[in-house]
């Protein structure tokens, strides 16, 4: 099934707190005028497979697609993402900023933190090349007495993990 057509099933039903069968056929027969029972059975398989429609009731569907989660990415993250890229292109390494868990949380952090994954071998490496070419405040795998003391006082820290 063509992706834009689950787009516009998205967003013709979206708003609903529910539709059924009759409602989802008139959808598809503006697309498709001579489709078939059986072949609307299996779109409705496939939307339910894909996760895009769910089940309520009998012949009653909800939109359950949720759309993917985008975070507004900071110029510190993307500089260290160019710069870990550019000197490692082929290391698996993951950024983020405790500042993207406030649209989840009720209580927000006040401190704000990026914290860099990498792969167990790469970590020293990584270190000692961003914390040359970057002025930030780098930290490798930080205990909790360094946390306390020298990662709470810290502007923006940067944790290599």
């Amino acid at each position: 099934m063509p992706k834009i057509i689950e787009n516009r099933i998205i967003e013709a039903f979206k708003e609903r707190s529910f539709f059924d069968r009759d409602e989802l056929f008139q959808f598809y027969l503006e697309y498709e005028p001579d489709l078939k029972e059986s072949t609307f059975s299996w779109r409705i398989y496939d939307l339910k497979k894909k996760d895009i429609i769910k089940t309520i009731g009998r012949g009653l569907y909800v939109i359950s697609y949720k759309p993917k989660y985008k975070p507004i990415l900071s110029n510190n993250v993307l500089k260290i993402a160019r710069k870990t890229t550019e000197r490692f292109e082929d290391i698996k390494y993951a950024i983020w900023e405790t500042q993207w868990l406030n649209e989840f949380s009720q209580h927000q952090t006040s401190n704000q933190m990026i914290l860099v994954e990498v792969e167990k071998e790469f970590a020293d490496s990584l270190y000692y090349y961003l914390n040359d070419t970057m002025r930030m405040d780098f930290f490798l795998n930080p205990d909790e007495k360094e946390i306390q003391f020298y990662i709470s006082e810290s502007n923006v820290p940067v944790v290599i993990k």
